[in-house]
């Protein structure tokens, strides 16, 4: 339906779809998210239908500009306004108290709602000719490998969704979501692009302290909270050296090598990811499902290094890891 239409033209086709209730899937900097107008309470459930998605499970508000917070939000802090000055449109995510205008259904039934202002131009002005805020998860079945390319989508939902094609994802890993609620502190729920660092650098501006700290309150529910997720089908396994995955190839002796060091694997099927942390995001999501379609019977791939750069996406491979090695061979 897409071929050779301009951005103009797919920009018209996704308004109008969600004009009408339905849902469709869209490009963001992060993944594809799956998309429905949030004045559209059919159009809210059917998200959740399709993706298998529990409905207590709250959604994000993508809206088209940093003015719209206060229409969705209430009781707003004003070190937020040093955040979206200096990272949005950008892949960060505020958890706020919500206002009357938020259904219910995208909040989980909670008090607070999590919204960000995407920076991905078809987004935005998709967004902004529609006049109406949408909510966007990932697009594909709950639980499981975020679509970074369109393709993705395609196959994950059987060519049944109407896909806008945007290109692969600049990010290729999901939101940084920050509990902004407290005025005197900022909670990270969910590592992502932009780091504890960039937030202590523009919050040191605030004419009051700001604390940044990590998640306390283990009540408060948000995407990607579950600790199963962004998991293939395959079962996944971890390894941190050659040593450690020789022994793995002795138990499976035909696994699919997820792998950043630059070794050799001769006769094996195997997907060498660039060990630079920016580039591996980009990477992760299209190397597992590339896997998980593979012939193989598990997948083994090496643990990323521990340190700060590499935060958001061990946070993701922790909950999609099914074992690490110790748990195998001892």
């Amino acid at each position: 339906m897409q071929d050779n239409k301009n951005n103009s033209q797919l920009v018209e086709i996704a308004v109008s779809l969600l004009e009408s209730g339905n849902i469709v899937a869209v490009p963001t900097e992060t993944v594809y998210g799956l998309a429905c107008a949030i004045n559209k309470p059919e159009a809210i459930n059917l998200v959740y239908r399709i993706k298998n998605r529990p409905t207590q499970h709250p959604l994000i508000i993508h809206i088209a500009k940093a003015d719209d917070l206060s229409n969705y939000a209430k009781e707003i802090p004003s070190y937020v306004s040093l955040l979206t000055n200096s990272l949005w449109p950008g892949p960060l995510t505020l958890v706020l108290k919500k206002s009357e205008s938020v259904p219910a259904a995208i909040t989980g039934g909670q008090d607070s709602v999590a919204i960000r202002m995407p920076a991905q131009p078809l987004l935005q002005q998709i967004i902004d000719q529609l006049g109406v805020p949408i909510a966007a998860p990932s697009a594909n079945k709950f639980g499981g490998i975020s679509p970074t390319e369109a393709s993705h989508v395609i196959a994950e939902f059987d060519n049944q969704i109407e896909v806008i094609d945007g290109g692969r994802c600049q990010h290729g890993i999901e939101s940084t979501i920050i509990d902004v609620r407290d005025h005197k502190t900022c909670t990270i729920l969910r590592p992502g692009p932009i780091s504890k660092g960039m937030l202590e650098k523009i919050l040191s501006f605030n004419s009051e302290p700001v604390d940044i700290i990590d998640i306390q309150d283990k009540s408060i529910r948000f995407p990607g909270k579950y600790d199963k997720h962004y998991a293939p089908r395959k079962k996944l396994i971890s390894f941190k050296n050659v040593y450690e995955l020789s022994k793995l190839k002795e138990k499976y002796p035909e696994p699919y090598v997820i792998h950043h060091t630059p070794f050799t694997l001769e006769s094996i099927k195997n997907y060498q990811i660039d060990s630079e942390a920016v580039i591996y995001s980009r990477e992760i999501y299209k190397a597992l499902r590339i896997a998980d379609e593979s012939i193989c019977e598990v997948i083994l791939i090496e643990r990323p290094p521990l340190n700060n750069d590499w935060l958001a996406i061990n946070d993701r491979l922790n909950r999609a890891i099914t074992l690490h090695y110790r748990e195998i061979i001892d």
